[in-house]
């Protein structure tokens, strides 16, 4: 192989629609296989011209003072050529470029963060709407018991002076006063639940428009 094949080797047919980078490995392949080729002809030639020469020699033929002709130095091989940067990902006849892949893949990050986020705040709501109705139900059933003990002394008291029972009563009453404030706090777990829902509609939501978007980005890639 002639010097001119070393400088060019790579092929100009069929190359114009191939991308830059089979274009360079391809080039990169034939440069190699040129530079081992050269240097396993002129291992192979050197022998010979040796032997030649000790013919010569020997047998006393050729002109006197001719020296064999070295073989010749394999030109030194360049350095590898840094591969091009690809801007874009070909499917069969679609190109997408790097910049979309990207962009898609920090939305889907985003909406895998937001659900996460979501699923956490759902836990640790549940948690504490568990330990208040917990609280509630042992609230509502000692008020209970101690609104019948109440009664029953009432009425053991009906017998006894109007006293005992004027004290009974305000007692009574500062039971019904304390479940009261039992009712309130059920009131303000209501609204805590309420909240709740406002909350998983709004989240439920935003799911669903990143969701949206997404399929939007996928519809444009195809």
């Amino acid at each position: 192989m002639d010097k001119k094949d070393e400088e060019d080797p790579a092929p100009a047919s069929n190359d114009q629609d191939a991308p830059d980078w089979t274009t360079w490995l391809r080039s990169r392949l034939e440069r190699v296989s040129s530079s081992e080729r050269k240097a396993a002809g002129s291992v192979h030639e050197a022998p010979g011209e040796s032997v030649g020469g000790d013919e010569q020699a020997r047998t006393g033929t050729g002109p006197e003072g001719e020296t064999a002709t070295p073989a010749p130095t394999p030109a030194p091989t360049p350095g590898p050529t840094p591969a091009p940067r690809v801007p874009a990902l070909t499917f069969g006849s679609t190109t997408v470029p790097l910049s979309e892949i990207e962009a898609l893949r920090a939305a889907v990050t985003a909406l895998v963060a937001g659900v996460g986020t979501l699923a956490d705040t759902f836990s640790g709501f549940r948690s504490s709407v568990t330990d208040r109705l917990e609280e509630y139900s042992e609230t509502v059933q000692r008020v209970t018991s101690d609104t019948a003990t109440e009664l029953g002394e009432y009425r053991k008291a009906q017998a006894g002076s109007t006293d005992d029972l004027g004290r009974a009563v305000a007692e009574v009453r500062e039971r019904l006063r304390g479940l009261s404030r039992g009712m309130e706090a059920v009131a303000a777990i209501r609204g805590e639940v309420e909240e709740y829902r406002k909350l998983q509609t709004t989240s439920a939501t935003d799911v669903r428009s990143a969701v949206a978007d997404i399929s939007d980005r996928l519809q444009g890639l195809t």
